[in-house]
């Protein structure tokens, strides 16, 4: 259960990430 709150977390950063790149 931990993994899968960590994983959104973390893809929820790299999605604002691109978005502040591009």
């Amino acid at each position: 259960m931990r993994s899968v709150i960590i994983t959104t977390v973390i893809d929820n950063i790299h999605h604002a990430s691109v978005k502040r790149v591009r």
